[in-house]
């Protein structure tokens, strides 16, 4: 182990595989000298193959260089140059950065009295913010005196300022709206593989869409290729300003910047490329091969780049004759691997995700993103593995096979489990002006407040590698800043105003804000649905009878069908009493309640109750449809080759209707209980829908089917287009004739002519609206509703004329057509939407959603019609999904005894059904049941669930005498002391917890359930499913009673009665038997405990482990056992733990250690005990712990360095168990050992004993090995020196050999150490022979190694002289001297801050003198810090476990007996007896198989 000093990286830049791809306008990238490190050499046999073929054989030009050969030379290197590097940018925003899009004489803006959410989880109230040169420049809480002059100064009178959005995927721009073939170029469909196609350059800047999103709060996305192929090409993050130039290279997020700059590509999985590319990807199989052999292509042409950048570095520019190897199809893939090119994979399925992650490992790239991912929720660990983010949808599900297994609830697991959740649009798919609405969903659905908002903000932004310029509202980042009218959570809200780089979009006066909206704890904030109440178990399905108690409004259908307010809000809470299934009362109902109460009626108690109809739909197939891409599961379209004259023709959609698809169970428990869906087109006639209840078994039901006959169904327009009626001149005029034909007849077309059925058309086009109406002018009769409706509102008066109603498809729209193009997007572009000027008009209106998945969420497009339209109240809103629906269909649907009852407001986030009511109880708490609900594995429960601790003991044992003998004796089984017994009483007694699950008790953290569990583990073995009713019963007794003893008697008096004597039981001889023989406990006898003999001790409250005394000396002390301290704690049972030699630093006294620190940071064990926050682990797991300790969630942690977690030890980046200043985790040389973050913190091994001494070196010295040969920069083929042969060392060396080195040099002065070395195939160097880097140089004919790894650290030693003569930068020196120009140089090795035994004062405070002049010179990289272990030992593990690695090779001694451990460090230190590397067991030897 070793701890970070500094790490210099090189300057950012940027990868350059070919010119053509790369040099972009929007980069102004140049490389920096830094940059200037060149790839090294596969292997010597590729360098000279490659040297051969570069050289000239004759010279043909002896004067000099050709120009064009001179060319090819730099071209190369250039390219050399690039691809050495990444791109680099810091994690949040630099102080003093500048915004490269900045724009030239923009005004500075001041934004006064703002609330600020700063996309981080901070708010700050009364803020101001100061918006200049592009840049946040100050968020200050209060006032900010000093502006520029010439400042804009804005009154944000409370209103909440917050980053802009940040949609991680979007099409627009490359799917322009409205959709026309002209602009669509979303997808590249000539193959399944166009890796090389770039969505930069189908971008289109005029698509109104940009401005239209930008409206919604959304100041960057990235604009993806689509997801038709499995490899669609690069996209491209933009900003939402379009310039003035119409330049898409101006619009770029990375416009201008001097730096490297990310890149990122799209791929495809799953359902999309097999059925675009069935001739190329037929099967996932095909999918996966399409990829990995692209894949293989790019890593030949990286390993040839790299072998030519290798060999010209060593020639002259005349000996090149090849230029840099390139090609283009290839150039994007190779930026992939190189760590360039940052990866974003649309997949939906569990095996779809597993194998792209499975290439990614194959390939090593990392995946940065799984877009969709609508089943990741249900493999949360191995999306936290992947270390990626999730980019999904909050609800939208169901539309084909990949999204049928989704869960609303994805968003709170995956959170739950570590997994960064980001929400998108794939505009335009959803509408990405209300991408924040995904979050409020997200956010209903039990995703954290702070996460909710960050994922449309933070999130997403780090995961694009943005996240120091956009997605958060603070000093140095992008003034992309959205101004609100209320909470962003909440439902309705909307921007006001929106500044991308600083500029404003919307120009909004200042007057114009100058509203009082409110203080902010005045205001409304987001609300979160809450689970279901205990009260729930009252009601029971088939109910007649039932109380309503705490409800705050209700409305009902009246006898004339209208809907009325049955109690106003702001009222006093009322109940409602149905008898009968009817209302017998609303109101107080004092008299009813008192006497429904008398006759036990069941009450359900809400807080905050609404009562409102059901939501009555219109839906697209509801009942028709299940999955729409899964012919299998629908009833399948109308053929519209038929003549639609014949009126035996139409299709009615009562023959087709089925009941059991999770779409209407969805749908029902949602408050959805009528719905009307007609047969599916895509022609003009459509057929006649039917009405029903959600609630049906089937058309047999005869309360499932309201109306067999709905209406009749036509689409006119662009969607009416057919084989038969190929113009919509043709599609009207054949409307007509049907109509007129069949006047006065019986058939279906005669009833919708007369008026007995209506006449239901799907159009948006305000023309094709205006010649229905004409038509129904002409046709009086007939009764025409508009359904779509788009642009409706521009023939509003017309439609009320003619008394024509309308029913609005996307009242939300986007411009997605031709025939909607002029849909109104609403504030802040437009002051209306269409809905507020058709309800203005006095047309009769109502709502339907067009996805058939999200009819649960109509409520809250009313609730949210209401916000944005002032001039509808609440019960209009409430009529807008119910009864305007039923009466402009003229369905019956007997309102009056149907209807739902809430617990909250549905027409706001936060509210459930709770009941649902007709003819008598429905339904209760729905939702509850969905099987979308993700149900954890449980903990394990006995006697149904419920274990009663409080039960006396004191009946089976009469007497004070005999309870004292218990007490006493008792002392002995547990094998305690006196105080400890004592102490624990007095815990048991405070904790009383009354009621526990015995698999629980342990997690709820309650002493007195652990011990019951420890005393039954004791003797009934560890795993509690076996335990029976008996069992349990007994020992509950048993730690009851001694819980309860200690208050009946004086503490001392009862110490005494502890003394006196012993007691022994056995279960096998009193225990169950007893309780078998009698139900009645009062009848066992107390002569019963005497003369028993005990199975197993009690397990001890202390435990044995290895404790610094002073230097060069520890010891062994019993020390407190852990105990579980946190919910997300575990307790391990050590069965090895290593001497490392950092332990060494502070054996010897050359840190701050105090005494009494427990050693040991490698440590591996059994789990013992659970907290009730771990997730993927169980008690009886054989695990090994990384010596990092880490949270998993802070911002290092979720980019991968685990050693520099910043949650667990305030005040220094990392932590780890038993080192000093690295946080209070007690060391694991013990018996015990608490692991914090235990679900993040664990790598799970295979059970038994196997490979027990290589799993103990993964905690970390096999790690930190290869994690000092990945800081040199090795390539496979290379060469690499290796100072010092400890464990450490061992293991580089070890690594180098496992990655393909051609040599590895080992220095050190210990003959073990280097015969180690030598055994695994290293050459050996002793330096104490003759100059180190003298005896490498000549070995290899005076040509220098590749990379060379410092695994010495600060107490390196000197070439002549003692071991002990100290020389602190000896190693680094040799490093620089040993290595080639342009090498790599690789530091694990421990360098402190600070060493009271250094040789010098300089050394003394961390400064060593190295000749830097002569690294800067050479151009040498180099690396260090501290191993991030994560990153590593997953994959080492799999090494071992396949046979592929064995590291314990180094080990040269285990002790199993405790007291020897200090003998066992004395000899380690003086590197005495061959000891190299040495194990502790902790709890004795092994058991079972051998530890090798």
């Amino acid at each position: 182990m070793s701890r970070l000093l500094i790490r210099r990286r090189t300057s950012p830049s940027t990868t350059m595989g070919s010119p053509e791809a790369n040099y972009h306008s929007h980069g102004r990238w140049k490389p920096s000298l830094t940059s200037k490190i060149i790839v090294g050499a596969l292997c010597s046999l590729v360098l000279g193959s490659f040297l051969v073929q570069f050289a000239w054989v004759t010279r043909s030009t002896p004067e000099g260089i050709l120009k064009s050969q001179l060319k090819v030379y730099e071209d190369g290197m250039r390219y050399c140059q690039a691809v050495a590097e990444q791109p680099v940018f810091p994690v949040y925003a630099d102080a003093g950065r500048s915004n490269p899009r900045r724009v030239e004489g923009a005004k500075p803006i001041l934004i006064m009295n703002a609330t600020v959410l700063d996309g981080g989880g901070k708010a700050t109230y009364g803020a101001s913010v100061l918006l200049k040169d592009g840049l946040v420049m100050k968020v200050v809480e209060g006032k900010i005196k000093d502006v520029p002059q010439g400042t804009i100064k804005i009154n944000a009178h409370h209103r909440y300022l917050t980053p802009g959005l940040v949609d991680m995927h979007s099409h627009v721009g490359v799917d322009s709206l409205p959709e026309l073939w002209a602009v669509d170029d979303t997808n590249e469909m000539t193959s399944a593989i166009t890796s090389q196609m770039r969505s930069l350059d189908g971008i289109n800047p005029s698509d109104q869409m940009f401005l239209r999103i930008a409206s919604g709060g959304v100041t960057t996305s990235l604009v993806l290729p689509g997801s038709a192929n499995n490899m669609g090409g690069e996209a491209f993050a933009v900003k939402h300003r379009v310039p003035e130039s119409l330049k898409v290279d101006d619009m770029l997020v990375q416009h201008n910047i001097t730096e490297k700059p990310w890149r990122w590509m799209k791929m495809a999985c799953g359902e999309n490329p097999k059925r675009v590319y069935p001739n190329e990807v037929n099967t996932r199989m095909g999918e996966s091969w399409a990829f990995r052999h692209r894949f293989e292509q790019a890593q030949k042409l990286m390993q040839k780049q790299d072998a030519w950048c290798a060999a010209a570095s060593s020639l002259s520019p005349q000996d090149v004759r090849e230029p840099f190897p390139s090609d283009l199809e290839l150039e994007s893939v190779v930026g992939v691997l190189r760590g360039d090119v940052r990866v974003n994979i649309h997949c939906y399925e569990t095996m779809d995700l597993e194998a792209r992650l499975r290439e990614s490992a194959e390939f090593g790239f990392q995946i940065r993103a799984f877009h969709h991912g609508l089943d990741a929720w249900r493999v949360p660990q191995m999306m936290k593995d992947g270390n990626l983010t999730i980019a999904t949808f909050s609800s939208l599900w169901g539309y084909k096979k990949e999204a049928y297994q989704a869960s609303v609830y994805a968003g709170k697991i995956l959170s739950e489990h570590g997994v960064p959740v980001a929400y998108k649009s794939d505009h335009p798919v959803l509408n990405a002006q209300d991408l924040i609405h995904e979050a409020r969903v997200g956010h209903h659905f039990g995703l954290a407040e702070e996460l909710a908002f960050a994922a449309v903000t933070g999130t997403p932004a780090r995961a694009l590698g943005l996240s120091h310029r956009v997605g958060f509202l603070r000093e140095g980042y992008d003034a992309d800043v959205v101004l609100w009218d209320a909470h962003p959570l909440t439902l309705g809200a909307k921007p006001v105003e929106v500044w991308v780089d600083g500029v404003s979009l919307f120009d909004v006066k200042a007057k114009a804000l100058d509203v009082e909206v409110g203080k902010v704890e005045e205001k409304a904030l987001p609300k979160q649905r809450q689970s279901e109440p205990v009260q729930a178990k009252s009601c029971q399905v088939g109910q007649e009878n039932i109380i309503v108690t705490g409800l705050t409004k209700a409305f009902f259908v009246a006898e004339e069908d209208e809907l009325t307010a049955a109690q106003e809000s702001g009222s006093e809470p009322f109940s409602m009493v149905i008898r009968n299934g009817s209302i017998a009362c609303i109101g107080s109902c004092d008299t009813e309640v008192a006497a429904a109460s008398t006759f036990g009626v069941p009450v359900i108690k809400l807080e905050n109750g609404h009562v409102l109809p059901g939501i009555t739909a219109l839906t697209t197939a509801l009942g028709l449809s299940e999955i729409e891409s899964e012919d299998s599961t629908r009833d399948g379209e109308v053929d519209s080759s038929k003549n639609p004259t014949d009126p035996k023709s139409v299709v009615f959609a009562k023959d087709g209707l089925m009941f059991d698809g999770l779409h209407i169970e969805r749908a029902y428990k949602n408050g959805v209980l009528n719905a009307i869906t007609a047969p599916s087109s895509e022609g003009f006639l459509e057929g006649v829908s039917v009405a029903f209840r959600t609630r049906g078994k089937s058309v047999l039901d005869p309360a499932a089917v309201i109306k067999e006959e709905a209406a009749l169904h036509f689409t006119v327009g662009q969607g009416g287009k057919d084989d038969s009626l190929k113009t919509v001149s043709s599609q009207i005029a054949a409307l007509r004739s049907l109509l007129k034909d069949n006047e006065g007849k019986e058939n279906v077309y005669g009833k919708a002519a007369s008026g007995a059925l209506s006449i239901l058309v799907k159009t948006h086009n305000k023309d094709v609206i205006a010649h229905l109406i004409a038509l129904k002018t002409e046709l009086n009769s007939i009764k025409l509703i508009i359904v779509g409706g788009i642009e409706s509102y521009l023939v509003a008066k017309d439609l009320v004329e003619a008394d024509v109603p309308v029913i609005l498809t996307s009242w939300r729209c986007q411009p997605e057509s031709w025939e909607s193009r002029h849909c109104l997007p609403g504030p802040p572009m437009t002051a209306e939407t269409a809905l507020q000027v058709l309800v203005d008009a006095n047309v009769t209106v109502a709502l339907a959603q067009p996805d058939d998945g999200l009819l649960g969420q109509l409520y809250w497009e009313a609730g949210w019609a209401s916000h944005m339209a002032g001039n509808l109240n609440e019960k209009d809103a409430v009529a807008l999904v119910s009864t305007n629906v039923e009466k402009i269909l003229g369905l019956d649907v007997k309102r009056r005894s149907e209807f739902v009852i809430y617990e909250g407001n549905p027409m706001d986030f936060g509210a459930s059904v709770a009941v649902v009511l007709g003819d008598g109880v429905q339904a209760c708490w729905p939702e509850s049941q969905v099987i979308e609900k993700r149900q954890l594995p449980a903990l394990p429960s006995h006697n149904n669930g419920k274990v009663t601790l409080n039960d006396p003991l004191d009946q089976s044992i009469p007497t004070m005498s005999e309870k004292a003998t218990v007490v006493k004796n008792f002392l002995d089984v547990v094998n305690m002391t006196e105080d400890e017994l004592a102490e624990w009483l007095e815990t048991e007694e405070s904790n009383s917890t009354g009621q526990l699950k015995p698999g629980q008790a342990e997690s709820i953290g309650h002493e007195s359930g652990r011990h019951l569990l420890e005393l039954m583990r004791c003797t009934y073995g560890s795993d509690p499913d076996t335990y029976n009713d008996e069992q349990i019963a007994f020992m509950r007794r048993v730690v009851s009673y001694c819980r309860r003893h200690l208050a009946q008697f004086p503490r001392n008096k009862a110490l005494e009665e502890i003394r006196a004597g012993k007691w022994y039981w056995s279960l096998k001889n009193w225990g169950h038997d007893a309780l078998k023989e009698s139900n009645d406990e009062d009848e066992i006898e107390s002569s019963s405990l005497t003369n028993l003999t005990p199975i197993e001790p009690f397990p001890r409250m202390s435990m044995k482990a290895v404790v610094y005394e002073k230097p060069f000396s520890v010891v062994i002390q019993d020390v407190q056992k852990p105990k579980i301290q946190d919910p997300n704690d575990i307790i391990v049972k050590v069965t090895t733990t290593c001497i490392c030699g950092s332990d060494l630093h502070m054996y010897e006294g050359r840190t701050a250690a105090s005494p009494g620190i427990v050693f040991g940071h490698e440590n591996m064990g059994i789990i013992e005990e659970c907290g009730p926050g771990v997730h993927s682990l169980k008690i009886g797991d054989r695990v090994v712990m990384p010596f990092n300790v880490a949270c998993g969630h802070c911002r290092n942690c979720e980019e991968g360095r685990t050693a520099f977690c910043t949650e667990v030890n305030p005040g220094f980046a990392g932590g780890a168990y038993g080192y000093v200043a690295m946080g209070p985790y007690t060391g694991g040389q013990a018996q015990y050992l608490r692991v914090p973050f235990a679900d993040f913190n664990c790598l799970v091994l295979p059970p038994g004993t196997e490979n027990e001494d290589d799993f103990a070196l993964l905690a970390d010295i096999f790690p930190t090995g290869w994690h000092g040969v990945e800081l040199s920069g090795f390539r496979p083929g290379e060469s690499i020196a290796v100072f010092g042969a400890g464990p450490v060392g061992l293991m580089a060396a070890y690594s180098a050999i496992l990655r393909g080195a051609s040599q590895v040099f080992v220095i050190d002065r210990v003959p073990e150490r280097l015969a180690k070395a030598k055994e695994i195939g290293c050459i050996p160097i002793d330096f104490t022979e003759s100059d180190a880097v003298e005896q490498i140089l000549k070995i290899r004919n005076g040509r220098h190694v590749d990379r060379a790894v410092d695994a010495v650290g600060y107490q390196a030693s000197q070439a002549k002289g003692k071991a002990t003569d100290e020389e602190p930068n000896a190693v680094l020196s040799a490093l620089i001297a040993v290595v080639r120009p342009t090498g790599g140089l690789g530091i694990p090795g421990l360098y402190v801050p600070s060493d009271p035994g250094a040789p010098d004062s300089n050394s003394a405070s961390g400064n060593l003198l190295i000749p830097f002049g002569k690294l800067f010179e050479k151009g040498l990289s180099l690396g260090t810090g501290q191993c991030n272990v994560k990153k590593y030992n997953r994959y080492l593990r799999d090494l071992i476990i396949e046979g592929k690695a064995k590291p314990s090779f180094v080990v040269s001694h285990s002790v199993t007996d405790m007291s020897e451990v200090p003998d066992a460090y004395k000899k380690f230190d003086q590197r005495v007896e061959g000891y190299t590397k040495v194990l502790i067991r902790p709890n004795g030897p092994l058991s079972g198989a051998s530890a090798a």
